[in-house]
């Protein structure tokens, strides 16, 4: 599979994220789409696995226990983890662990 084709199956798991955290969980997160839509599902999600803090998203599906819907869980998954350096799906693992995510 082609790079291209895996970001574009990124992107779709991330936009099924985003809507099932809108309708069923009322969160919507503007900010990660806008991002998203400037600067690709790539780029968004090392941005923000990488920065020192956690981000809103991540702080908020932690709160509504669903770690499994956030860009660190999603990216550490096979096959997406192919499109990121090892340092940006290690950082993604530990954030994780941090909050008590199991499923790693």
């Amino acid at each position: 599979m082609k790079d291209t084709d895996l970001e574009k199956r990124l992107e779709q798991e991330l936009l099924e994220a985003s809507n099932l955290c809108r309708t069923k969980y009322k969160y919507n997160p503007s900010r990660f789409l806008q991002m998203m839509k400037a600067e690709g599902a790539v780029k968004t999600s090392i941005k923000l696995i990488m920065a020192p803090t956690y981000h809103e998203g991540l702080t908020r599906l932690w709160e509504l226990k669903r770690l499994d819907l956030t860009v660190e869980a999603i990216i550490i998954r096979e096959p997406y983890s192919e499109l990121f350096p090892e340092e940006v799906v290690n950082k993604a693992k530990d954030k994780l662990k941090q909050l008590g995510y199991s499923s790693i």
